[in-house]
């Protein structure tokens, strides 16, 4: 596995967590499944409407194939990942910098009990835009942080944590 060495941490390539099938069907709950439809639904309505403005007499074989391979490919970046990051030091050090990024991203610690040395990161999303697909996990465990979640946020993530950090900017 690839790593980008920081001073005091090494953070690793992100690893995918899930099943190849999943690409063809990347839905891991009844709820996104259902929320995902509802999307789809109004996507096509929404596509349908466009077309017809610009063509009256349109076909409707485009905008049917269209909307779910759309709605599939942005579903990609929901799939579960990993990211691991090496720190020289005790990695609990390293939690509070974590979280503020977290933070910066959207999600605050959730006060869901786990057990010691792991912590859950929901989506300041309302409630009814949750899923447990969008949670990021975090275990801490010796000199390493272990996150799990969606790809996207934790490309998002890493890419955080290799932005300089602003007091070492020079202005």
């Amino acid at each position: 596995m690839q790593q980008t060495t920081l001073p005091g941490m090494s953070i690793s390539e992100l690893e995918r967590t899930h099943a190849w099938w999943r690409y063809l069907w990347p839905f891991r709950s009844r709820r996104t499944q259902l929320q995902t439809l509802a999307l789809l639904a109004a996507e096509v309505c929404i596509m349908l409407a466009a077309v017809y403005a610009l063509n009256p007499s349109p076909s409707l074989a485009p905008v049917l194939l269209a909307a779910p391979l759309i709605l599939l490919s942005g579903a990609q970046f929901l799939l579960p990942a990993r990211l691991v990051m090496a720190t020289q030091d005790d990695a609990c050090h390293a939690v509070t910098d974590l979280q503020a990024r977290l933070l910066k991203l959207g999600y605050v610690r959730s006060e869901q009990p786990m057990p010691q040395g792991s912590f859950r990161y929901r989506h300041k999303y309302p409630r009814w835009l949750q899923w447990g697909e969008q949670d990021v996990e975090l275990l801490v465990h010796g000199h390493e942080l272990v996150l799990d979640g969606p790809m996207a946020v934790l490309y998002g993530l890493r890419a955080e944590m290799l932005l300089p950090d602003e007091r070492n900017r020079k202005a």
